[in-house]
């Protein structure tokens, strides 16, 4: 069966865990169950009208995360945008973060609601090829 996701370079991710599909159905799924905890938190910053050093430094590791997280599963826009996210987070780039992190958190939804699509329509396939443990 092909994997095919919208937004998702399935042979990048495979490439990441080895070639090995039942670790990267894995990813995908520890992709899925932490994404909400990262929109949230993406979220908060989108209210903010002052950025303390605090936060952003709290932000700068919540992209770098998404950013290393993405590439597991090979979603390089959703990393890609988040590397340039990281760098506004780390140079003070406050409205180039306000500008960005709301179509982000939209496309990141998206998604996240293709994926979980994808793994409902074939949670046989997901089943049969779960890791062992």
């Amino acid at each position: 069966m092909k994997i095919n996701i919208t937004g998702l370079d399935v042979e990048r991710g495979l490439d990441v865990c080895g070639g090995d599909l039942s670790i990267y159905l894995y990813s995908l799924g520890i992709y899925v169950s932490s994404m909400p905890a990262f929109l949230a938190k993406l979220r908060s910053v989108s209210k903010e009208t002052k950025f303390s050093s605090e936060i952003l430094h709290e932000y700068v590791i919540n992209v770098h995360s998404l950013k290393s997280t993405s590439e597991y599963v090979g979603a390089l826009e959703a990393k890609d945008t988040a590397k340039k996210l990281e760098v506004m987070a780390r140079e003070g780039n406050t409205a180039g973060i306000l500008a960005q992190n709301e179509r982000y958190i939209e496309y990141l939804e998206k998604l996240l609601s293709d994926i979980q699509s994808w793994l409902k329509e074939n949670h046989e396939f997901v089943k049969d090829h779960k890791m062992a443990g």
